[in-house]
């Protein structure tokens, strides 16, 4: 009997041993919670639309645009004129009110580009580096759409939604 407490002293001092020395198999993560979907309140509604750079010069060309679409695409439940107006920066930190350049009136589609370069020669606006903040003031089916060309370079730039 000495022998078989012995024998088993040995198997679960062994067995003690082997599981010390073997790596633990690593935690099984918890899944991440699916975010939840989107709603036309969420994607919309923006307090501020947000071009981060533009540039400016005789060699590039700019697009803007905005676009007031109708309830049902947005899902909005009202769709009124909008007034457009911009501020910029410029690379040296200047900032400049353009004030409003343009109306968006429901299901329409504007093309902000001559209003606004023409407001940015009105204030005297010279550099070729700026930054720009597009505020309307019924934003909740409106979008905007920006891109430019140079003689080496294509872009969209992508529109940042703030939301205060």
């Amino acid at each position: 009997m000495i022998r078989w407490i012995t024998a088993a002293s040995a198997i679960v001092g062994a067995s003690l041993l082997l599981s010390a020395c073997l790596p633990s198999a690593p935690p099984t993560p918890k899944p991440e919670p699916e975010p939840p979907a989107p709603q036309a309140s969420d994607a919309r509604d923006c307090d501020a639309y947000i071009i981060p750079y533009m540039p400016f010069s005789v060699n590039s060309s700019q697009l803007f645009y905005a676009a007031n679409v109708p309830n049902a695409w947005s899902g909005a439940t009202s769709s009124p004129s909008s007034d457009i107006s911009v501020d910029v920066i410029d690379d040296q930190g200047t900032h400049t009110s353009l004030g409003q350049v343009a109306v968006v009136a429901p299901q329409q589609v504007v093309k902000l580009t001559t209003p606004i370069t023409q407001a940015l020669d009105a204030q005297g606006v010279t550099s070729t580096k700026l930054a720009l903040r597009i505020q309307a003031t019924n934003p909740e089916n409106l979008y905007i759409y920006s891109a430019y060309q140079t003689a080496a370079d294509r872009a969209i730039v992508r529109v940042e939604c703030v939301k205060e």
